[in-house]
């Protein structure tokens, strides 16, 4: 298999593990080793077949790396996976993933947050908006990870529903894009 990761990322994936002999018998001293401090196995299964977790840590150099869990049970063949690593850009990244925010044609603007983290340290980031509506508050220069307020300013926008996209970026990181919906609706609302 091979995992893409951006630097500084940690991901647990689930392996499923099957036995395939005559036997029928499910209790299998398995071992499972790694060659790769990248690599981590964690508990397993008790009986077979079963899932097994796998913690990877994408804390190296960009690049393509490459680590091999050999699997081991007395009475059965030795067998081994090779997993690809490829270690992209640090990322930035907003939570949640997308934001409605909600306005009213009575009132002048409505407002909301955001949380921006980082697989990476890092001081600064810029954020643009497509939209003229929308931006964080209050306007900087550059910002720091961390809670994001934004405003989204009603002006004359009557009740309709609007897009933007917020981007976070800096110098050597996977840039961050975030879709905003604007609901508008009328002073009833």
């Amino acid at each position: 298999p091979r995992i893409e990761l951006p630097q500084g990322d940690t991901r647990t994936l689930q392996l499923q593990i099957d036995v395939v002999s005559g036997v029928g018998d499910p209790e299998i001293e398995l071992t499972i080793a790694s060659d790769n401090t990248w690599l981590t196995v964690g508990a397993l299964p008790p009986t077979l077949p079963g899932t097994v977790s796998l913690e990877v840590n994408a804390s190296r150099t960009q690049g393509t790396h490459t680590g091999t869990l050999s699997f081991s049970a007395p009475g059965f063949t030795a067998q081994s996976l090779t997993i690809e690593l490829v270690v992209g850009l640090p990322a930035l990244r907003f939570s949640p993933e997308t934001l409605t925010i909600l306005g009213r044609e009575d009132i002048a603007s409505a407002l909301s947050e955001v949380e921006l983290s980082s697989t990476m340290p890092l001081q600064r980031v810029n954020i643009a908006s497509d939209a003229e509506w929308l931006h964080p508050h209050p306007i900087e220069e550059t910002y720091a990870l961390g809670r994001i307020p934004l405003v989204a300013l009603v002006g004359d926008r009557s009740f309709a529903m609007y897009a933007a996209t917020l981007t976070a970026s800096a110098e050597g990181f996977a840039p961050a894009v975030l879709p905003v919906s604007f609901d508008v609706g009328d002073d009833c609302a």
